[in-house]
């Protein structure tokens, strides 16, 4: 990468002659034009190589073991509990007794939990 920004500010334009320049007039525009080219894939490799670098270095997200619910999560607990119900009824038409008169537990494990 350059040293300075300054080259985007007043780039070198090379000189193009007009359509009566002689061939060495045009070979020197060429060969300025193609160092130009030369310079910005060199520039342009090098911002790519950057690039690669700082996205190798890019932390991971990791996820929280003992995170809160989210609040939407928590304002709807009711419905999400009458709908679970709901759904394992569906699921099990006959089910036991004990099923049915099973309290919740007083402390359930999250489901995102490490055990």
């Amino acid at each position: 990468m350059s040293d300075t920004d300054s080259d985007w500010d007043a780039p070198d334009v090379a000189s193009i002659p007009g359509p009566g320049a002689s061939k060495g007039e045009l070979l020197d525009a060429l060969k300025t034009l193609q160092i130009d080219v030369q310079k910005l894939r060199e520039e342009n490799r090098a911002l790519k190589e950057e690039n690669r670098v700082l996205l190798a270095e890019k932390p991971k997200c990791k996820r929280k073991v003992n995170a809160e619910p989210p609040e939407e999560l928590v304002a709807h607990e009711t419905a999400i509990v009458i709908n679970a119900r709901k759904y394992g009824m569906m699921m099990e038409m006959f089910p036991s007794k004990d099923s049915l008169n099973k309290l919740l537990p007083s402390s359930p494990t999250p489901f995102d939990s490490a055990d």
